[in-house]
């Protein structure tokens, strides 16, 4: 790996892979959706549309120069970060490139991309509500963030997309390439002459934020939401967990959800579908974030059984730590490091990793500690993080029919 200051707050992250002529490039920046303010879903939208055509080239056009070579531009937003991708065959590198500086300083932002765009936005969001599970994850976000910059998700709700304007696009995309820190990560095929034609994108970043903020839960709060067509009742609950910067507690609780919720060995799976029958499905995910976030737990459920399964829920967490051995600690690990490793077989993933921890901690080589982190821990590192779990107070939404 090696990495270089391109200009301003703007450094690339280079991880040769020489075996096909293939490079993939993802560019983060630290604009994710925690800069829209009341406007959730102005970033992404922003991007989607700044990044169809210019002022001097139309989608037609820029199709054209960059199919030859590979794959579209393709933007993407996370609460912390947003990602701009890209990947081609090498020589097609100063295309793309020239392409994107085109696409950063001239974009055209017309009308019609904009009607389109926007309906494509609210489409998603309406398809995202059919869903019980999707419906309460929102509704949940909105409950358990409540007044932070994590509130909404990053394509934003119906309430905060539909008063978006084509003058807030535009103020927004001008000042997203000018702002905060950004990573350009790639790997496969190096192209030649890379940090040159790299210092010729117009991007010049700006200070970090580092928007630091809590997200305490003071007490253990649940809401009911009934909705017609909801054939089974999804319980969702969140528990406070560590930001991706408080290291050993984060990597722990990674193994722990892990251990808790991911396939079908998992301790959820095992107990509350496979013993008692309870679960349609189930699980628990622990996404990363730069400041504290959740740790979720989800079950889907027959109307009839929901109050028995909350039960086994409480009894579950309550009972977490003598569940853990060494058994489903060992499966828990070798399923983690196994994902992991294999999601970097891809080189897109590859780049897409690097930049992502650079972003999220400063440090790229977290990539590959990460494993070696997981691989360190004991049981007893896991058990403490599922003691300190058991105890807590949570969020908790109700999706049901009605």
């Amino acid at each position: 790996m090696e990495r270089f200051k391109v200009s301003g707050n703007v450094e690339a992250i280079i991880n040769p892979v020489d075996s096909l002529d293939i490079t993939s490039v993802v560019i983060f920046s630290e604009n994710g959706s925690v800069t829209d303010g009341k406007l959730a879903g102005l970033t992404n939208l922003s991007l989607h549309v700044g990044l169809k055509r210019s002022l001097t080239k139309t989608t037609k056009e820029i199709a054209f120069l960059t199919e030859p070579f590979g794959s579209a531009i393709v933007p993407d937003t996370g609460k912390d970060f947003s990602t701009i991708s890209f990947q081609i065959t090498s020589n097609g590198f100063p295309v793309f490139v020239d392409i994107l500086s085109e696409l950063i300083e001239k974009p055209a932002f017309l009308e019609e991309d904009f009607v389109i765009e926007k309906e494509t936005a609210l489409a998603a969001i309406r398809a995202r509500l059919e869903s019980a599970f999707s419906f309460g994850y929102e509704e949940f976000n909105l409950f358990t963030y409540k007044n932070t910059p994590y509130e909404n998700l990053p394509t934003g709700t119906m309430k905060t997309v539909v008063p978006i304007t084509l003058k807030d696009l535009k103020e927004r995309y001008e000042k997203f390439f000018r702002e905060s820190r950004f990573i350009i990560s790639i790997a496969g095929k190096i192209p030649k002459n890379v940090d040159k034609i790299l210092s010729t994108l117009p991007i010049t970043g700006g200070e970090s934020k580092n928007l630091s903020f809590k997200t305490p839960i003071e007490k253990s709060e649940n809401i009911s939401l009934c909705r017609k067509g909801s054939t089974q009742t999804f319980i969702i609950r969140g528990y406070e967990a560590p930001s991706v910067n408080n290291w050993k507690k984060y990597v722990s609780y990674k193994l722990l959800n892990t251990v808790v919720g991911d396939g079908f060995n998992s301790i959820l799976f095992q107990e509350l579908r496979e013993k008692q029958g309870l679960a349609y499905s189930t699980g628990s995910f622990f996404p990363t974030l730069k400041n504290p976030g959740r740790f979720v737990i989800y079950i889907g459920t027959s109307p009839e059984k929901e109050e028995q399964a909350l039960k086994e829920i409480d009894n579950l967490i309550q009972n977490l730590p003598s569940l853990i051995n060494t058994q489903n600690l060992e499966r828990a690990k070798n399923y983690l490091k196994g994902t992991y490793l294999l999601d970097h077989e891809k080189r897109l993933r590859k780049a897409w990793y690097s930049g992502w921890w650079a972003i999220l901690t400063g440090t790229p080589e977290k990539d590959s500690n990460y494993i070696e982190a997981i691989e360190s821990l004991t049981i007893n590192d896991v058990k403490e993080a599922a003691e300190e779990l058991s105890k807590k107070t949570y969020h908790q939404v109700i999706v049901c029919d009605g």
